[in-house]
């Protein structure tokens, strides 16, 4: 089983397998058969989520429903073994460490000698009677098997026995490889003068996902020199384009420089503090959008500036004119570029009509030098013919897509040199998949630990382009107790660690491009965190009354809404409110 579900291995659980647990049942004289039922129906019923899983990846013909039935059973199931579990650790906890069966009799009869009644739990019917619903549901989604077709998959059984070597950290010493040409014409595009457009030139992107629209301008964006934010003095740095003896154009140098990842549906005021923030390193203490634009103007007045609007989605004019209005007053040769998967957006943010710069799938040399710097990090010298040849074709299925090079290339390094395995992913049906998400990404996750997967699944409780940091990411994986049982000399917090740099290495995770000590997640990676998850994480405008996880990104004029809507969510496990000052985070406590 995969994603959020797979947390029912949870301590809890596998204490409730164990001894101690029939020893309760056999103290409180609860019925035993069921727990053994129930044990083996969530066993049954997380094999066979993980075999649906791939059938839809390589036919798309099993409904969402059947998916969202069958986890949400698991996590009923899991709720209530936690409640048990609770029970147990009570029993443990008044009795001293786990009694052995004789001392449980002994207890027992001392029980029944005072009062026969105490010898029954307080909440045995209850108890019973949740776990027969359980495992009615369980019945339920296991009958499906034969009409959905869910025989076993021997893929998937065979991706499950090819688990490669931990990952080292060849994701720090990648280079960025190819596009030297698209680097070229954008910087001959923010340093070249003159035309109607040139008080402020706005400069689209336009290309697929995965294509490398963000890394194309976070190379430029590291490229072009700040005055304000220079190591060097001022004095030393020219202040207008220059070429090299060799003719190559030198990178423009600006007096300021700010990167922004805007959302799907952005806020003007929100990209704003955005900005401000970025230039001043320092959180605006201002509201209101009148203000923020004065603000920001008096930051640019008369400054050379360049300023990265990454990922942009509205189609709404009136949002880019209002974001617009405080660039006006920049220099003579400031720059703004805006990346985007669409046309229209380009077409409605670009300075001169009908201009945007596309940006085409990696040519085929490229493909091949990217490829070879992650599956070949030392050099591809001692690789043999056949190895060489089998990453020729693999590569071909990438089809241009650097995202999805990066992600199939950490994948193959863990296998070493096993001409075998690397075969094995060259065959795999995923390669021809219906699904929306790019078969590199799924072949990747499916090679994940178990327990890794959940952590990415978890992701979908955030929004895209929502940029965290590690300890964060960390300390919430320990509370929702996503850590594997580890060694006592081994801290929670180092292995979560590690489950973090795991997906760091292998492209799961990106760092950001405005701030070194955040990450972030590709939109397309954000997409497969969602599929993965399915309703067992929602925000505000998505709920479902059986999801577990919410979070909560604050807009004032939501507060009743978001109080109304998480009270419905009977079964939630975390509320998460991402706030933005704590006023809200006051207003919240007062309210739930």
């Amino acid at each position: 089983m995969t994603g959020p579900e797979v947390a029912i291995a949870s301590a809890a659980s596998k204490v409730l397998f164990t001894k101690g647990a029939y020893d309760f049942f056999f103290k409180w004289n609860l019925d035993e058969f069921l727990l053994d039922r129930l044990k083996a129906l969530v066993s049954s019923t997380k094999s066979l989520l993980t075999v649906a899983e791939m059938r839809q990846i390589q036919e798309n013909t099993i409904d969402d429903e059947w998916f969202k039935k069958a986890r949400f059973a698991v996590c009923d199931a899991e709720d209530v073994l936690d409640k048990i579990f609770t029970d147990v650790q009570k029993e443990e906890y008044r009795m001293g460490e786990s009694p052995g069966t004789l001392n449980i009799v002994k207890e027992k009869l001392r029980y029944k000698g005072k009062d026969i009644v105490r010898s029954v739990h307080p909440c045995k019917k209850t108890r019973e009677a949740e776990m027969s619903e359980i495992i009615k549901k369980l019945e339920s989604v296991a009958s499906q098997v034969s009409h959905l077709g869910l025989d076993s998959n021997n893929e998937l059984a065979a991706i499950r026995e090819m688990k490669g070597k931990p990952t080292s950290s060849v994701n720090d010493t990648i280079k960025v490889c190819g596009r030297s040409e698209d680097k070229k014409k954008i910087m001959k595009l923010l340093g070249s003068t003159g035309g109607v457009d040139d008080d402020l030139r706005v400069i689209p992107i336009v290309g697929l996902g995965g294509v490398g629209k963000t890394t194309l301008a976070n190379m430029i964006f590291h490229e072009c020199r700040s005055l304000s934010q220079s190591f060097l003095l001022p004095s030393l740095i020219p202040h207008k384009t220059q070429m090299d003896e060799d003719g190559t154009l030198k990178a423009p140098v600006f007096d300021v420089k700010a990167w922004v990842c805007l959302s799907d549906e952005f806020q003007v005021v929100d990209v704003i503090k955005s900005i401000l923030e970025f230039i001043t390193r320092e959180k605006p203490a201002l509201d209101g959008l009148d203000l923020l634009q004065r603000k920001l103007k008096e930051q640019l007045q008369g400054k050379k500036f360049l300023i990265i609007l990454d990922d942009s989605w509205s189609e709404d004019r009136k949002k880019w004119d209002d974001l617009r209005t405080p660039f006006l007053v920049g220099q003579s040769g400031s720059r703004i570029i805006v990346t985007t998967r669409s046309i229209k957006v380009a077409e409605i943010v670009t300075s001169v009509k009908g201009f945007f710069y596309q940006l085409n799938l990696m040519p085929k040399d490229e493909c091949w030098s990217l490829f070879e710097s992650v599956a070949f990090p030392y050099g591809s010298e001692g690789a043999s013919p056949t190895l060489k040849e089998i990453s020729r074709r693999i590569v071909d299925k990438c089809k241009g897509l650097p995202l999805s090079i990066k992600m199939i290339g950490g994948l193959l390094f863990s296998y070493g040199n096993d001409e075998m395995k690397w075969k094995s992913v060259l065959e795999s049906t995923v390669w021809s998949s219906k699904s929306k998400i790019l078969p590199s990404l799924w072949l990747s996750y499916y090679h994940l630990p178990r327990y890794v997967q959940q952590c990415l699944a978890y992701f979908s409780l955030f929004p895209k382009d929502f940029e965290f940091q590690m300890e964060e990411m960390v300390m919430l994986w320990v509370a929702e107790g996503f850590i594997e049982r580890t060694p006592e000399s081994e801290q929670y917090e180092d292995v979560a660690r590690g489950y973090f740099n795991h997906l760091l290495l292998n492209f799961f995770i990106q760092k950001s491009s405005s701030d070194s000590s955040q990450f972030i997640l590709h939109d397309l990676v954000h997409d497969l965190a969602e599929y993965v998850s399915r309703g067992l994480c929602v925000d505000l405008f998505d709920i479902n009354l059986q999801s577990r996880r919410f979070c909560y990104i604050h807009k004032e004029d939501e507060m009743s809404l978001c109080k109304s809507k998480v009270q419905k969510l009977k079964r939630l496990r975390t509320f998460l409110p991402m706030a933005k000052s704590y006023f809200v985070l006051a207003y919240l406590d007062k309210k739930f």
